[in-house]
């Protein structure tokens, strides 16, 4: 939609996260998650965060993996729905914990619009993988704050996630520059936003 629009003097709003809500708590160096959304639509790629579950259960025997999402515990695959750990619709103060276990969060959208879930992830120090979905790309420049992989690809998404796990380097810088990015995108900053928007807007009609 920028890109359709970008020729039209548009004025652009970043929706934020509550960043002080959403924040980093344990240190990165002890976790060892990683953590996944399963959601029932679509859109989502669920199928696909699943196929990735099950090569990284099959190929790294000390993997430890969390997933959380709409999907009943019995709707997951049984060859994975005991090798997880599963969160049902969790509240924000369980998945504040689940961040903040978790080294890597996984995002494997199809699609998305401005998608919170990454930034919280950001915020709590996760380094993030995500999709190139379209709307991710708004604050997640790729090996800078987070790697995005191709939409419907389970192996490249396998790979990169292995190679945050391999590479401790690599990891930390994404982490550091996400908990940076994250802050970009607080509360405060989109209410600064929205205000500057509509004094543009009152200049532009005087």
């Amino acid at each position: 939609m920028y890109n359709r629009f970008k020729a039209e003097k548009q004025l652009f709003f970043h929706v934020g996260i509550d960043t002080q809500f959403f924040k980093k708590l344990t240190k990165t160096n002890d976790r060892e998650y990683i953590m996944f959304p399963l959601r029932k639509n679509e859109s989502k790629g669920s199928i696909y965060a699943i196929e990735c579950i099950r090569k990284l259960l099959q190929n790294n025997e000390n993997i430890k993996i969390t997933a959380f999402g709409d999907y009943k515990l019995d709707e997951i695959p049984a060859d994975i729905r005991n090798e997880i750990i599963y969160y049902y619709r969790p509240s924000r103060k369980v998945l504040l914990g689940l961040y903040n276990k978790s080294m890597i969060f996984v995002l494997p959208s199809i699609v998305e619009g401005m998608s919170s879930p990454p930034l919280e992830a950001m915020a709590c120090g996760c380094a993030v993988v995500v999709t190139d979905n379209g709307g991710v790309n708004e604050y997640i420049k790729d090996g800078l704050n987070g790697i995005i992989f191709p939409v419907r690809d389970s192996d490249c998404l396998y790979q990169k996630v292995i190679l945050l796990i391999n590479n401790k380097a690599l990891r930390e810088q994404m982490i550091q520059n996400g908990l940076e990015t994250a802050k970009e995108f607080s509360y405060d900053n989109m209410n600064k936003n929205f205000i500057r928007l509509i004094e543009e807007v009152q200049r532009r009609k005087s």
